[in-house]
């Protein structure tokens, strides 16, 4: 999976691949400057692990924003 923010790539690909529903943790992503208005966050699924089932799908329990200081 590759995630993007506004268009631009946030960190490297990710492989999400488990035989198990299991959590990654905590995934940070870096500082990131919002204006105020709206913004995408993309999540784009870019191949398949082998082991895995040929089903694309990727599930997002939630962000967390954190103002910064």
């Amino acid at each position: 999976v590759k995630l993007s923010l506004d268009d631009t790539p946030v960190g490297k690909p990710v492989d999400l691949f488990h035989a198990d529903v299991v959590t990654t943790g905590v995934l940070k992503l870096g500082r990131h400057e919002l204006f105020a208005g709206p913004h995408t966050l993309k999540l784009e699924i870019v191949g398949v692990n082998p082991a895995a089932v040929q089903k694309s799908f990727v599930g997002l329990d939630y962000v967390r924003l954190v103002p910064s200081e």
